[in-house]
């Protein structure tokens, strides 16, 4: 996907031409999930016992959980202030210490990937570089490197905590 970087810094958040599947993904299936459980358990017919209350009210959580992370899917992390010349050193620095696989690198934006798991999951951290500031963004992605919003608050408090010296845990 084509990530417009100026548009992106100045908004603090990431904009891009999403595919069909990103959009089916993102508000049919998350948006659709809790409408059915209402509708399971208010306007259907069957009488419901106390059991089947409590547990589409478990399986309606995550549902819940996807729409908030909705909003922290696309939002970018100020990262600090990174000079130029040591944009590189930086990169290297969280490939090393953080064993990311791929790297696509323009000027201003890098996109580094690694693999996790036993399914098709993995990591993908977006940095953008705005003269001395860097800006940041952590997802994970899922089968057919579709974005998952579960994670998406997790991942911006990783990125939150993050200093430009400790890249542990990113």
């Amino acid at each position: 996907m084509k990530i417009d970087l100026k548009k992106s810094i100045s908004l603090q958040k990431l904009i891009y031409k999403k595919s069909f599947l990103d959009m089916f993904c993102y508000y049919f299936l998350v948006f659709v999930m809790p409408l059915l459980l209402f509708y399971i358990i208010f306007i259907s017919n069957n009488p419901l016992n106390y059991k089947q209350v409590v547990f589409y009210i478990i399986v309606g959580l995550p549902s819940i959980w996807n729409v908030i992370g909705l909003k922290y899917i696309d939002e970018l992390t100020y990262l600090g202030e990174i000079e130029t010349k040591s944009r590189t050193e930086y990169i290297n620095q969280i490939i090393l210490n953080c064993k990311y696989e791929s790297k696509v690198e323009q000027e201003d934006l890098i996109i580094l990937k690694k693999s996790y798991g036993w399914f098709t999951q993995a990591k993908e951290l977006i940095i953008m570089f705005d003269d001395k500031r860097a800006y940041g963004n952590l997802t994970n992605l899922g089968r057919g490197n579709i974005r998952i919003p579960f994670f998406s608050y997790s991942n911006k408090l990783k990125l939150s905590t993050h200093k430009k010296s400790d890249n542990e845990d990113l």
